[in-house]
């Protein structure tokens, strides 16, 4: 969050940013119509600990609410799906909810995944700002480097959103489907010039993503199977899925390849410089 987006929380209730106590703000009194009968989304709230939403400098994987007025959760969902609809901006106000001021943010619902139950929202390039608050230039600002470092960070949120959409929420090679221990791995990663595309990645629980980085295990890209390296036992580190065939979508074969040819060696082995053959010939 930029630290001059900072209003008191008095002033976020006054002008309808946001109000109560859930974690989206729908205000359908004024917002509901005949065409959004749920009426719309005007703001989120996200403090870190009701939810595990994934937040960054550009954007926001925003969690469906889950509490025990389901009626309520989905009525709150549809104003959101309506907010992305129509193309309108919605409030993200982070923050403790007893604190006296709150980070505000403007950003767009870029997407909605109904199966992993979440949002993707991207914030708008400039913060909201309070008055007492002015943005003072800088002279070591250095906003074309800024900007390809926010855009890099709302690739990441975009990459993680596409990869559990386009598979769905579990680990590609155990049975693990809970949201909070599952990560959108790369298999070609962005330092070894993979992309961000969806089909460079696969959606993997956190022990099978630190074991695929080390090498513990690959993917054969000719019949999609999933093989360890010698000495390796797969069902001892909890593999019990080893047919990537059996996928709904199928992983980039350019990407498999890439990660095969790696052998079963560590992937941050590929940030090292090859050794010409020059400098391999012994000194005399």
């Amino acid at each position: 969050m930029h630290p001059d987006a900072i209003a008191p929380a008095s002033v976020i209730r006054s002008l309808g940013i946001y109000n109560g106590y859930r974690g989206v703000w729908v205000d359908k009194k004024n917002t509901a119509s005949a065409a959004a009968p749920s009426g719309i989304t005007i703001g989120v709230r996200h403090d870190g600990s009701s939810y595990a939403d994934i937040l960054s400098a550009s954007g926001l994987i925003y969690k469906f609410p889950e509490t025990e007025r389901t009626g309520h959760d989905e009525l709150e969902i549809e104003a959101t799906r309506t907010a992305m609809r129509l193309g309108l901006p919605i409030f993200v106000v982070s923050g403790h909810k007893d604190a006296p001021t709150r980070e505000v943010r403007l950003a767009y619902v870029e997407a909605c995944n109904d199966e992993a139950r979440e949002f993707l929202l991207a914030f708008v390039p400039e913060p909201i700002v309070a008055p007492s608050h002015p943005i003072l230039a800088s002279q070591d600002s250095a906003p074309e480097w800024l900007a390809r470092r926010i855009a890099a960070r709302m690739n990441e949120r975009r990459f993680a959103f596409e990869v559990m959409d386009r598979y769905g929420p579990r680990c590609a090679v155990c049975e693990i489907d809970e949201r909070a221990l599952l990560a959108s791995a790369h298999l070609r990663p962005r330092f070894a010039n993979g992309t961000d595309k969806p089909e460079n990645g696969l959606v993997l629980c956190a022990n099978h993503h630190l074991a695929m980085d080390a090498g513990l295990w690959r993917v054969d890209p000719g019949d999609a199977r999933v093989v360890a390296r010698s000495g390796i036992d797969l069902r001892r580190i909890g593999v019990t899925r080893y047919d990537l065939s059996l996928l709904r979508a199928q992983p980039s074969i350019e990407s498999l390849v890439w990660l095969w040819r790696l052998d079963f060696k560590h992937v941050n082995s590929a940030m090292r410089p090859r050794r010409s053959s020059a400098s391999a010939v012994a000194s005399p």
